[in-house]
């Protein structure tokens, strides 16, 4: 028979799961950040959804996060420091 996770385990393990992809996430804007700055630009993008927390965590750093999305590219987030 198989044994049932609790749901209190269940959302431990979830979390984990949120809190690595987020940090994934953060090491690529982090990278298009860097590459950005070396081209002498004041912005980048990332072509992926942010979650409410990543938008959070970057506007309390000084970043602007704007939806760039189009018709053509599907989901388009800039993200500036100018």
């Amino acid at each position: 028979m198989i044994e049932l996770m609790s749901a209190d385990a269940a959302r431990r393990e979830t979390q984990k799961v949120i809190d690595a992809k987020t940090e994934d996430i953060l090491i690529e804007i982090a990278t298009k950040i860097q590459d950005s700055i070396r081209k002498g630009d004041f912005f980048c993008y990332i072509n992926k959804p942010l979650s409410a927390d990543l938008k959070t965590i970057l506007c309390e750093n000084g970043y602007t996060v704007n939806d760039a999305s189009n018709q053509f590219d599907g989901c388009c987030i800039k993200i500036g420091w100018k």
